[in-house]
């Protein structure tokens, strides 16, 4: 029995109680784990692994799981897509070679890219992915048709197929379309820069020149147009570069214009009178477009200064109505 504090235990092992008490090695044992909990505690707030590797390690291996989770999606999704494409091509539902081309100028100039933006998407994938929308709305419509009902599933069927043979290629000429109406808004800035140059016969480089007009201009499509033509130049020349540029924005004709007189001074041919009846075109188009704009601003503001006389005609009259009464009733006093 041992005593605590007056109150007696019997419960307690005194024999034990000693044997730890002198046991030393058990108390050094006991310390040393408290020490490694509180490193390994310590090493997770700073982001280690372990006490051999620093953070910048960690960090290292972070990025490159990182980087292997990437490729398996890539790989994923390159595959999903090649098995679609290989499905269409299967059923003998694939496009003329003309509609691949056409379908090819559309997704490069509108920047369409696959999911994850890795790449830009291929002409064969995006045909075969609408392809494959309006099988799948086909075969919902047959349900429909066999166990709902047979106007509906007509309906599914006919709407289906033609929205996705029209509706993504629209979406797609749409942003080609705003894409080529901010080339054509600003080049006449661009154009100027070249113009100088090109009727003095200075020899300044081409390339240079759109590096030059690229650090002057913030439209984000005007970059990525004198980026381009930057690249094709310096990878064929100017002179090879003039039929690449004209054939990318092909239905952008002040771009093939002006290509057309580069190559011809090239070719030793006398451009200025061209240059000048060019450069007068786009004055009368950038002055023609600022009166458009001009008149469209003041077009709102009348119809904005009509809606102000209704809606100040309408509290005018509506205050009339609620102090009428009171006019009245002075004016009969008096």
């Amino acid at each position: 029995m041992r005593s605590l504090g007056g109150t007696k235990y019997a419960y307690f092992n005194s024999g034990a109680i000693k044997e730890v008490q002198n046991f030393p090695l058990l108390k050094i044992l006991i310390i040393c784990l408290i020490i490694i909990i509180a490193i390994l505690i310590i090493a997770r707030i700073l982001g280690l692994r372990s006490i051999f590797q620093d953070k910048g390690i960690s960090a290292e291996l972070n990025n490159i799981n990182a980087l292997k989770k990437r490729d398996k999606r890539i790989l994923r999704i390159n595959n999903t897509l090649k098995k679609i494409t290989k499905l269409v091509n299967n059923t003998g539902l694939s496009s003329s070679s003309n509609k691949r081309e056409y379908m090819e100028y559309n997704l490069r100039r509108a920047g369409i890219k696959i999911p994850g933006g890795i790449r830009y998407m291929y002409p064969e994938e995006f045909d075969a992915c609408c392809k494959l929308g309006a099988l799948i709305t086909i075969a919902i419509g047959l349900m429909v048709f066999i166990f709902a009902s047979l106007t509906f599933g007509v309906f599914i069927i006919i709407g289906g197929t033609v929205l996705w043979n029209t509706l993504p290629m629209l979406i797609v000429r749409a942003i080609v379309a705003d894409k080529d109406a901010e080339i054509r808004r600003n080049f006449f800035d661009i154009y100027l820069m070249l113009h100088y140059t090109l009727i003095s016969g200075a020899g300044t480089p081409l390339n240079q020149l759109f590096r030059s007009y690229s650090k002057q201009t913030n439209s984000k499509e005007m970059l990525a147009f004198a980026a381009n033509c930057i690249d094709i130049i310096d990878t064929y020349g100017e002179y090879n570069a003039t039929n690449l540029i004209t054939k990318e924005y092909r239905e952008i004709a002040e771009v093939g214009r002006l290509m057309r007189l580069i190559k011809q001074q090239q070719d030793g041919g006398d451009i200025k009178q061209e240059l000048l009846g060019f450069k007068s075109q786009l004055m009368q188009e950038r002055k023609y477009e600022v009166e458009a704009r001009m008149n469209k601003l003041v077009n709102r503001a009348n119809e904005s200064f009509k809606l102000l006389m209704i809606i100040l005609v309408q509290a005018i009259l509506s205050a009339m109505a609620i102090y009428l009464p009171d006019i009245l009733s002075v004016s009969s006093f008096f």
